[in-house]
């Protein structure tokens, strides 16, 4: 699937119910804004097999433990064939050692890891 954008259901699911406390404090009064730009919008879906990858993604050691929604978002994307998974974490995510490491374990899949970037590297700016 490319040349369109979509989004992962486990984001907006983030959207509509807080993400950490800290984090939630900060955002709840833009969650009605934010999720209205997600309409219409192509969600993708958490299947067994984005299941099983991020499972991978965090029994490899590519992703830690305690970032089970960052394995996640990685494992969608990865399954549903997306050409960009755009995101601004660069902890576990966009990160050039742990990229190495995902894109081994997605290969060892048989999958291809989309190319992981902030949005401002996906926009050229």
């Amino acid at each position: 699937m490319s040349g369109g954008t979509t989004i992962a259901t486990g984001l907006i699911c983030s959207f509509r119910n807080g993400f950490s406390a800290k984090r939630d404090r900060a955002m709840r009064p833009q969650r009605p804004a934010r999720l209205a730009e997600l309409e219409g919008i192509p969600e993708l879906e958490f299947t067994a097999d984005a299941r099983d990858l991020a499972s991978r993604f965090l029994a490899e050691s590519a992703i830690p433990a305690k970032s089970l929604d960052d394995a996640i978002h990685v494992a969608i994307a990865t399954v549903n064939g997306m050409d960009f998974l755009a995101t601004w974490n660069c902890w576990h995510i966009v990160n050039a050692q742990i990229m190495k490491r995902l894109v081994r374990i997605a290969r060892g899949a048989g999958y291809s890891l989309p190319i992981l970037c902030t949005p401002e590297q996906l926009m050229g700016n």
